[in-house]
């Protein structure tokens, strides 16, 4: 049991560490995640958030709210 605390606390942090942004998508869905920084290119970025909004809006192409979690932080 106490593994299996640890672990959750781990996961958690790592999560809170890399979850830079609120995603929004078209349909009002919302996840935490990565912001662009993380990808090689804008390109990879914008084709990243284009997959959110088809996985979970079921439309690609449509408005996206980005929200950046980390401004006013410092």
């Amino acid at each position: 049991m106490k593994k299996v605390i640890l672990t959750m606390l781990c996961a958690a942090s790592m999560l809170g560490a890399s979850a830079t942004i609120l995603w929004e998508g078209s349909c009002g869905y919302k996840i935490y995640t990565v912001d662009a920084s993380w990808f090689e290119t804008p390109e990879e970025a914008e084709e990243y958030y284009a997959e959110l909004e088809d996985i979970f809006c079921g439309e690609n192409g449509g408005e996206q709210t980005i929200t950046d979690l980390k401004e006013g932080m410092n």
